[in-house]
């Protein structure tokens, strides 16, 4: 009888101890990721912040550019596969803003509109410890 107690305590504790570290594990995983999305967000911003486009539409030109604002939402799943042990979705969404006058000075100046807006969902792998693009 003791013996089985023993043995129940010995599991008890092997199988928490199991549990919290893929609890430990998952929420560094997590955090990672949250790290990850910041610096993709940063990216795109950066990539696309200084570049406004411009086109002449009949009388008037038209000044356009892409953000990518702040708000995103992500989460981490964990899969079967040992190589990839988790996926990271990215969601977001794509705003695109435009802006309408007789002279392409004026219409850099704005005001601009948000013309679109495009929601975007981005799926990256973890693997060998990283996140990969």
């Amino acid at each position: 009888m003791k013996y089985c107690i023993s043995l129940m305590v010995v599991l008890y504790l092997a199988l928490f101890c199991y549990n919290t570290a893929g609890a430990v594990e998952s929420t560094a995983v997590e955090a990672s990721f949250k790290v990850f999305c910041d610096e993709r967000i940063e990216f795109l911003k950066a990539a696309q912040s200084p570049q406004v486009g411009y086109a002449r539409e009949r009388t008037a030109f038209v000044a356009q550019y892409t953000d990518f604002g702040k708000e995103y939402d992500f989460s981490v799943k964990k899969t079967k596969y040992k190589t990839s042990p988790y996926i990271g979705i990215l969601k977001y969404k794509e705003k695109k803003y435009i802006s309408t006058a007789n002279t392409r000075q004026k219409a850099r100046k704005g005001p601009f509109t948000c013309t679109t807006v495009c929601p975007v969902t981005e799926i990256f792998v973890y693997h060998e410890g990283k996140w990969q693009e």
